[in-house]
This record gives C-alpha cells, structure tokens and sequence, in this order.
C-alpha cells in the first residue's frame, strides 16, 4: 500500500498535513489512517477498554448508579416542556422535546463539557428518538468554546425473530466545535493540500485511483467534513440482528 501510494504520486503530499494525518494519524485518532493495522489497532483499543470497564464496574455500586441515574432522569424531565411545533422527520410524524438551563457537566483528561440544553424529536407514534441536538460549552487548554451534538436514528425495523425490538438500522452523529483555533488552522492548510491530492487522483490510472480510494475513502470524507464545518461525523449501519 505504501509502495502504491509513492508510485502514484500521493506520497509527495507527505510533508503536507494531509499527507501526514493520512500516514500517521494524530495521537488518539486512528480514525483518519488510511493503514489497516492502525484500524485494526483501534478496534483492538476499543475492545480492550471496554474489558477494562466492565471490570472497574464490577467494583462499583449497581444501586448507587442507578439511584443517579434516575435522579438525573427525574431533572431532565422537570426540565422539558413539551413544543407545539411538529416535524416529519424520515418519513415519521414527530413530536419535539425541549429543556433548557441544564448545566450538565462532565469531564475527563483535562477537559470539561457543559450540557446546556436539549431538543428531542419522537415518533409520535411509536416514541422512539428520531433525532437529538445537544448544545454547550467545552473547556479545554484555558479557553471555553461553543459545542453542539447531534444524533439522527433512522430506518427503524422490527427484524425476524426479534419479538418487539424496533431498532434504528442506521444512525449518524455530529460533533461540531470540538477543535481549537490552532486546529481549526491547519485545517484550511488541508484543505489546500485535498484541492491538490483531487487533482492528482483525476490523472491516476482507474486502477490506482480505485485502490486509493477504496483504502483512504472514509477517511477523506471525514476529512472533507472536518475541513469544511469543524466538525466529526459518525455514521452506524446495522446490517442484521439475530
């Protein structure tokens, strides 16, 4: 792969910072290498935090947990005011929620968010989230930043042999303003540097530029999201339940 890619001309943009974010990814980000054992390492990652907190729960207290869970349910729903306005959202009537003055914080390695306020649409029919917009603050590295998360569940099913479970199929989240001024910088250089890296793969053999694109496909996407709103995009696809 890497071989390819210095044929093809794309290893010139390695001094570049699509280059190098497509080569080697920034810390804690595995998500934009186009290299699969970094992929595989992040699923590795992935799984081995959750075996890492399904032990730290084993010491915890269930009541406990629960008790602030509910806590924090009961406040949300003193919260919420039902609106008056109704949507169509993916073909479903909805009905929308909204509470406001949260104050919601949490926080870990060194940063902190505030939940502000919230807006869920329903199905009207079947009660099931549709979409959810979050919006607040993040503190991190001495400054404070607007922040705002959203989620769309979509093509609900009920499969075969599931009994009653109605299950989204596909979901997809939105997390804006989480990158700094300085990140937000380098991110108008990469988008120079994806104007030239589309230049070079329109005067790419078909088979070199369908290799390329079928191992650094997601990954320019992303990178054309985060380019152009600041933003991260995460889309879920279930493909079968049993």
């Amino acid at each position: 792969f890497e071989r390819e890619l210095q044929e093809s001309g794309v290893g010139s943009l390695g001094g570049g910072m699509l280059g190098t974010m497509i080569a080697n990814p920034p810390p804690g980000k595995p998500w934009l290498s186009a290299n699969p054992r970094d992929t595989t390492s992040m699923y590795a990652t992935m799984l081995n935090a959750a075996a890492d907190r399904k032990e730290q729960r084993a010491g915890e207290n269930p009541e406990a947990d629960a008790r602030a869970g509910v806590d924090a349910t009961q406040r949300f729903m003193d919260a919420t005011v039902l609106l008056d306005e109704r949507r169509t959202i993916d073909g479903r009537p909805a009905l929308g929620l909204f509470a406001n003055n949260l104050n919601y914080t949490d926080g870990s390695d060194g940063s902190e968010v505030t939940i502000n306020s919230v807006t869920m649409w329903v199905d009207a029919e079947r009660y099931v989230p549709l979409r959810l917009v979050m919006e607040g603050d993040m503190r991190a590295e001495g400054e404070t930043r607007p922040i705002s998360i959203e989620r769309d569940d979509m093509d609900y099913q009920s499969p075969a042999g599931c009994g009653e479970l109605y299950k989204p199929m596909r979901s997809v989240m939105r997390i804006g303003g989480m990158m700094t001024p300085e990140q937000q910088a380098q991110m108008k250089e990469a988008q120079a540097q994806m104007a030239q890296f589309e230049q070079q793969m329109a005067q790419m053999p078909e088979g070199q530029r369908a290799m390329i694109m079928r191992q650094m496909g997601p990954q320019m996407e992303a990178m054309k999201k985060m380019v152009s709103g600041g933003g991260f995009e995460v889309e879920n696809k279930v493909t079968e339940m049993r």
